[in-house]
Parts: structure tokens; sequence; C-alpha cells
């Protein structure tokens, strides 16, 4: 990061620029903000991959009842398959 100030490069951790003791917390908390955003907006699912995920999670339900039919632990209609 960088001194707006003065330009002088700045260590993480440091409040102050080392070159012109310019004052760096309130912008140091500008970026975590913006990095907090970011994370939001990543856990956020598009329409599409919400589709997705529900078409893989019935699909994987319908396979277990499937398995469990199969293995006579269901019945249907009288039935085992």
């Amino acid at each position: 990061m960088k001194c707006k100030k003065c330009g002088n490069e700045i260590k993480e951790g440091n409040n102050f620029c080392t070159k012109c003791g310019t004052k760096i917390e309130k912008e140091k908390n500008i970026i975590n903000e913006e990095k907090r955003e970011v994370k939001k907006e990543d856990l956020k699912l598009s329409k599409k991959e919400k589709i997705v995920l529900a078409i893989i999670i019935l699909f994987t339900i319908i396979f277990m009842i499937y398995l469990l039919i199969r293995q006579g632990i269901i019945k249907i209609g009288g039935f085992y398959f």
C-alpha cells in the first residue's frame, strides 16, 4: 500500500507513513471494508448456479430412494423391486 500524501510504500500493519507521518488507519479500514464486500459478493450464487445445485440435490435424493427400493427397504405397491 502507498501513502496518499507522499507516495511512500507502507508496510501492512503500520498506522503512519514512515516518510511523512500521515495517519493511514482510516485508509486501511476502507480497504478492509472493500474486501468484506467482495467476499459477500463471492458467496452469492447466480441464478444458473442455484438451478444446477437444485438439480444435483434432486438427483441425489432420487438416487438414494432408488437404492433403498433396490435393497428392499422401501415397498411400492406391495412389490419389492
